[in-house]
């Protein structure tokens, strides 16, 4: 399947295509200058997702109403994540081109993404991240993903699950090629949560984290408290299930104890 994937995408995007994707025109706010914008209100910044359904929950909101979703994150988040796998999550690389028309906000694309010529589709939809999976990846392709988002000026979001996944990719934070750190708190082998995950996690490895590095936490997180009760050294956390299955997008980050920004009505 991925290889149909791939070679489709090859054959849509041949490489004089990609230059110019590549010096097209790029958005003002990178993903990860807004994620490391502190708050003097609340402690983290607000990656909101859009997320039709979930392996371990099913159907979420299939007939989510993408334009009034997009509205009320544009007034509470920092960044906006799309689900564009389809199998799993309901999602499709159009809902990645559809968000781009109506946010200014940096966007994630989330989806099983293994070979560069995906990080070019992303760039060409309006992405200004990818999510890479470290568990999925193995070194060269993780590299090799670092260095098409170098080239197509995007971010990478790279998520690990546990240490064995931050031992493997710790060379590359190391020296500097990966400053957006995810830690997902649902164990990819039961789709079982633990919010602890994230703070446990950290305090093995928070000091060989460079302080340049963002850290988002991802999965479980539905209420104030629970972002309260994270760790100091997360500077976002990932929501979407919780918002997006609420009747009130808006409503529900408010109650997270997200301000609405000043520019909204």
């Amino acid at each position: 399947m991925k290889k149909e994937v791939v070679d489709r995408l090859q054959t849509c995007y041949p490489r004089a295509y990609r230059v110019e994707i590549a010096t097209a025109e790029k958005n003002t706010i990178s993903f990860y200058e807004s994620l490391r914008q502190k708050k003097d209100s609340f402690p983290v910044n607000l990656i909101a997702e859009l997320k039709r359904k979930s392996p371990s929950r099913g159907d979420i909101r299939p007939d989510a109403d993408t334009g009034a979703i997009i509205r009320e994150y544009n007034c509470y988040a920092s960044a906006i994540s799309v689900l564009t796998e389809a199998s799993y999550f309901g999602g499709t690389p159009e809902d990645l081109q559809t968000v781009r028309t109506l946010t200014n906000l940096p966007l994630l694309r989330k989806d099983f993404l293994l070979d560069p010529i995906q990080i070019v589709e992303a760039r060409y939809l309006g992405a200004s991240a990818a999510l890479v999976i470290a568990a999925f990846a193995d070194g060269s392709q993780m590299e090799e993903m670092i260095s098409a988002t170098a080239e197509y000026s995007m971010d990478i979001l790279m998520e690990i699950h546990n240490r064995p996944d931050f031992d493997k990719i710790y060379p590359l934070v190391q020296s500097g090629q990966i400053n957006v750190l995810g830690i997902n708190n649902r164990n990819l082998h039961t789709l079982q949560i633990d919010l602890s995950t994230t703070n446990q996690l950290l305090e093995e490895i928070y000091k060989v984290i460079p302080d340049n590095v963002v850290v988002v936490s991802e999965s479980g997180i539905h209420r104030k408290e629970d972002i309260l009760s994270l760790s100091p050294r997360v500077d976002a956390v990932l929501v979407g299930s919780s918002i997006m299955e609420s009747e009130n997008p808006g409503e529900k980050m408010s109650q997270m104890g997200f301000l609405r920004k000043e520019n909204c009505p």
